[in-house]
Formats: C-alpha cells, structure tokens, sequence
C-alpha cells in the first residue's frame, strides 16, 4: 500500500486540496484530506503538485517513428513506452485507410498483432482497451491525409466479418454517414457496442441527424475533414455543434489545423461534458525534421510542422501534438479548467468506451493511472497502475 501526498487531487468527479491518495496493488484504495489519512505506510510527496486522473486517448496512430499501421506487436509495446511521457494511461489504437491497411488482410494482420500483444501485456506503461478503425467506410471528396483509393462503401456483411473477429477489441468506427448502406452498418455497430463516429464526410444536416437516430453519438476531428458550414447549410458541423447528444472529439490543438477562435467557439457551444481531447498522432511525433517515406508516400516535416506533396499540392496538415501541450492549448485559449480537461481527456472518453467502471476517474476500486503536474500544467510523472511510468528530473 502507498499513500501518496498532492497540494490538489483532482478525482475527475471532485476536487480535494492538501490530499492524500491511497494505492493498493495498482488500484485507488481512497482519496482523502491529510488530516483524514493513516501515517503507517510509504508515503510519496507531491505536496507542491497536482494530480489528475491519467490520459484517455482514444484516436492516436502512434509515433516516436512507430505506426499502429502495420505494427508488430513488439513495435505495440516499444511506442506504449512513449506515452506515458506525454501523460496517456490509455491509448485505443487507431489505423486508417492508408494503402492496404484496411484492407481484410491488413486488417487481419493488425488484429492478430494486438491480440498478441494483450496476451502478455505490461501492466506499468500506456494500456490498450481495444482499437479504433477510420475507415475504409470514409467519403473520397473529404479524405484529408488519407489515400481516397482505400476507401470502400459501406459494407455490412465485411462489418460482421470485422465485430467477430475483433472479439471486443473494435471500439470504435470512424464512417462517413451519408454514404450507401452507412445507416444499416452504423446500427450494427451499435448494437455490438461499438462506437460509430461520423467523420470524413460530406453529410448534411439531415443526413446527420438520421445517423443520429440510428445511434451515432461521437464526430471524429469535429472540424477536420468534413464539409464546411454555411449559415443556409449548416452540414454535419452544425449537428455536431447544437446537439448535445453528441461528443465532439477533438484532436491536437497545435493553433494551425483549427484556430483558438474556433476551437473557443467549439469549447463554449459544447462544454467539457460533450467533448473529448485526443491526438490523431501519428508516426512523426518525437522524430527530428526530415522527409520521411510512409506507405509509399513522402511526408515532409520540418520545423515541427507537416507537409505532404499530394492530394492538391503542397499540403500543411497541422503538426503532432503530444497530449499533455494539447491540453495546455486547451487550457490558455479556451477558458477550461483542470476539471473541464480531466473531464474531457479521462471521464467522457471511459465513459463512451464503456470502461468507466475500470479507468477515467481517481474513484475507490478503479485503476491507479493519474498524472502530477506543476502549477504550469508541465507534467511531472505519470503512474499506470500504480507503476511509475514516467518522470521528469523535477
């Protein structure tokens, strides 16, 4: 047992000051004053610092050079190593639609290589809770980074094939909803308990709300890759922006790809209860500037930033966020509080994965996977079940 002393303990549901946190054999035992707290055991002091419930990263494609595209499952655990450096407890690995990765037998192969992994997985860095399929089911004319030759219309007999092998592990699809057949696959995700995202789209207003009906809650990248609003055309942007039925999920905030005044707008229109924070990272974050070949396409980084030479010339996709300068971004542009982000990066999204019973809160029985930070919100150390994952020669 470890009790371990913070200035703040932010819980994800409440908030305690000079506190102290009780971890049993990985899991939080109590949070409590330390007025409150027995003395007998170890104690860790993080009295200057704060503590909030780790990172729930839900459409993440990797990085540090390691793409879940075509990832062994040793590449899994090398890249698992890496996140807890930018404060993610859990990670739902994402791949999309680039040359034959969705295809049955790319899929296949990633299927395979995440089950192997689980099967002896480390318990003290980033832990998986299934994965994140973006695509192929997308919209061509809104393909943004991804190859618009992999995407496929919707299929639901490959869409079964998919939920029974995934054996649980498919969380999430990204699809775009107003193709053919979209609906009738979005209710079968549905009532597998998987989440169908619309994302990649060029849906109406109509054809979003239908979508709804059937049992969409989630817009991947609200912004990004879709058709843009007009004030007589509101498009699946404006669905996503008033229903309050929906979860906006939002990715990078690197200030280029969405502006602070839109992502402010976003963050006042649907407030901490309906979004949540993840990275779209991919395989450049941590890597030093150079031209990089991924599946059979040049990528060009520099000074931080991303190019690509396809797709209508020389395209700047944004720049990849680690999720702990995301949450900064979030914190300086938008008006949202430490409680707003660990509502939005751990509570909102454990509770659309269905997991909430396991992770996303500092709550008595659930997984010791938090952050401390400093009074800069840099981060100090993250613990994974109780493991210390990561620290900062603080």
């Amino acid at each position: 047992m470890i009790k371990i002393k913070a200035k703040e303990i932010y819980t994800g549901l409440t908030k305690y000051e000079d506190a102290v946190l009780t971890i049993d054999d990985g899991e939080v035992k109590a949070v409590e004053r330390i007025q409150d707290a027995g003395e007998d055991e170890m104690v860790l002091d993080y009295e200057n610092y704060t503590i909030v419930p780790g990172f729930i990263d839900i459409h993440n494609h990797g990085g540090y050079g390691i793409d879940f595209n075509g990832a062994s499952s040793e590449n899994m655990e090398e890249v698992l190593t890496r996140f807890p450096e930018e404060g993610i407890t859990t990670v739902i690995p994402t791949i999309a639609a680039f040359s034959t990765t969705l295809s049955k037998d790319g899929i296949n192969y990633f299927i395979t290589e995440i089950k192997k992994y689980l099967e002896n997985k480390n318990t003290g860095i980033t832990d998986i809770q299934g994965f994140h399929l973006e695509g192929p089911f997308l919209n061509p004319k809104r393909a943004g980074m991804i190859d618009p030759d992999t995407m496929s219309e919707p299929d639901v007999d490959f869409t079964k094939e998919l939920i029974d092998q995934s054996e649980g592990l498919l969380k999430i699809m990204t699809i775009a909803p107003e193709m053919p057949n979209a609906l009738e696959v979005i209710e079968l995700l549905v009532e597998h308990s998987v989440i169908a995202a619309a994302g990649h789209s060029d849906a109406t207003m109509e054809e979003m709300n239908e979508a709804i009906e059937r049992g969409t809650n989630q817009i991947t990248h609200l912004f990004n890759g879709m058709r843009p609003m007009h004030h007589r055309d509101p498009g699946i942007l404006g669905g996503g922006l008033t229903n309050q039925n929906v979860y906006a999920e939002t990715v990078g905030f690197d200030t280029y790809s969405i502006f602070p005044e839109i992502w402010k707008m976003m963050y006042d229109l649907k407030g901490p209860t309906r979004m949540i924070l993840s990275t779209d990272a991919n395989i450049l974050k941590g890597m030093p500037d150079g031209k990089y070949t991924h599946n059979n396409r040049e990528i060009h980084f520099k000074d931080g930033r991303i190019y690509t030479e396809y797709q209508g010339g020389d395209m700047h996709p944004g720049v990849p966020m680690t999720f702990i300068d995301s949450v900064k971004n979030v914190l300086r542009y938008t008006g949202a509080t430490i409680e707003d982000v660990a509502m939005m990066s751990a509570v909102n999204p454990a509770k659309q994965l269905g997991i909430f019973d396991q992770v996303g809160s500092l709550s008595r029985g659930k997984d010791a996977d938090f952050i401390v930070i400093d009074d800069n919100y840099d981060l100090v150390a993250t613990y994974c079940k109780g493991n210390l994952a990561y620290k900062t020669d603080v």
